[in-house]
């Protein structure tokens, strides 16, 4: 683990970028990508090779609430005053009737700028299969480097989402994130721990899908 300096607010914040053996992604391991660094209280977390930035913010900040903030292309983002921000707008309105009013001497006019082809991210490209059935669904994806070819291995993901977890509208969706290419075709080769390891996650019915959307996957030549 490699500890680097940085300030805040001129006190000393320990920073350290975690190395390559404690990234649980394959895909981080493969250079290219984005560099953002996670803030928490007393400490930041550098993370490299970050190939589709606005998914792992999401990600992140849903999943850790210790997270106050983070620093991307040269601009930090105060998570806790972006939330102190929304709760001090709310003051100055008044909700009437299931309608909600702001004193009209506060509001200001912004000018809505549309960006410039030049101003969008290019994004990231990829392929996808998605795969559904009444107790699970299998979200199976591809993503390509920034010069539009593919990683030669190690680059597919499947979003496992188990349905008896969740009901829909309104509720969080629980999931895994799969992406150990080396996993998926012990699966297919019928090896036990692979095997044992799934059905951790799946009853048998959801086993037999898996092994078909592997199957299906290794045919398309993405495994």
């Amino acid at each position: 683990m490699k500890f680097l300096n940085t300030t805040k607010n001129n006190n000393k914040m320990k920073s350290y970028k975690p190395l390559d053996s404690m990234r649980t992604n394959s895909l981080s391991k493969i250079e290219g990508g984005g560099t953002v660094s996670i803030i928490r209280d007393g400490y930041v977390t550098e993370y490299t090779n970050i190939k589709n930035m606005d998914a792992y913010l999401t990600a992140a900040l849903s999943r850790d609430p210790s997270i106050t903030g983070y620093i991307y292309n040269g601009k930090t983002t105060n998570v806790h005053l972006n939330q102190e921000h929304k709760n001090n707008d709310m003051e100055d309105r008044i909700q009437i009737n299931g309608f909600w009013y702001a004193k009209e001497e506060e509001l200001e006019a912004v000018e809505y700028v549309a960006p410039t082809i030049s101003q969008l991210d290019p994004g990231t490209k990829y392929d996808g299969f998605v795969f559904e059935s009444d107790l699970y669904a299998f979200d199976c994806t591809r993503i390509y480097d920034e010069d539009g070819n593919l990683y030669k291995d190690g680059n597919v993901c499947i979003k496992f989402t188990d349905k008896s977890k969740y009901s829909g509208l309104g509720d969080v969706e629980i999931g895994e994130i799969w992406d150990n290419v080396d996993w998926m075709r012990g699966i297919i080769e019928n090896e036990v721990e692979a095997i044992e390891e799934a059905m951790q996650s799946l009853c048998s019915q959801g086993f037999a899908e898996l092994k078909e959307v592997l199957t299906t996957l290794r045919v398309a030549a993405w495994i």
